[in-house]
């Protein structure tokens, strides 16, 4: 709480203040804080969209806007949840491409969203894409991919379609990228 208040001065940089900001909003959204975090949060993205080189912000803001996403998810606020990672995925489509891992790792993002408020079609949707774009951007074993595996297991858990969600976990497991020198056994 201390550094929060330190690191909030309009004197320090940019990137100090929205970064403790964002710690604030992830420690406080870990002791269930979440009104505070959430206006953590909202503070943070209102500096972002006032600071004058937007540009190179835009990685910092992605990280916000998916923070923010995932802490009103937690609390209950679709709309602001569904707004946040609708415009953290233009950000990542903006910054990376529509074809990139990054872009891959939003619409998982922004699906998980969908997933938690049981809209299942745009989840599906979305999840679909991202396995698309993942398998071109980096193959088939890489982090995005086991991540998209992943939410297509939870949306299919969600759903109570138990085999479907088995199917997604062994895909995802046969996603893991094996570290070097080792083997996946």
């Amino acid at each position: 709480d201390t550094a929060y208040r330190d690191c909030r001065g309009s004197n320090l940089p940019l990137d100090v203040r929205v970064n403790a900001l964002l710690k604030y909003a992830i420690a406080s959204g870990n002791r269930e804080q979440s009104q505070a975090a959430i206006a953590a949060i909202g503070e943070a993205i209102e500096l972002l969209d006032h600071a004058r080189d937007a540009d190179s912000d835009t990685a910092s803001l992605i990280e916000v806007l998916s923070q923010a996403a995932f802490l009103e998810t937690r609390a209950g606020l679709r709309n602001d949840a569904t707004a946040h990672g609708k415009r953290a995925v233009d950000a990542r489509i903006k910054k990376y491409g529509r074809n990139s891992a990054e872009t891959a790792e939003g619409w998982v993002n922004l699906a998980m969203v969908y997933v938690s408020f049981d809209e299942y079609a745009k989840s599906e949707a979305l999840l679909s894409d991202a396995i698309r774009v993942a398998e071109k951007a980096c193959g088939p074993e890489c982090e995005t991919l086991v991540h998209a595996y992943s939410g297509m297991e939870a949306l299919y858990a969600a759903q109570g379609n138990t085999a479907e969600a088995k199917k997604y976990a062994e895909l995802g497991q046969n996603a893991v990228p094996a570290k070097r020198g080792r083997t996946k056994e």
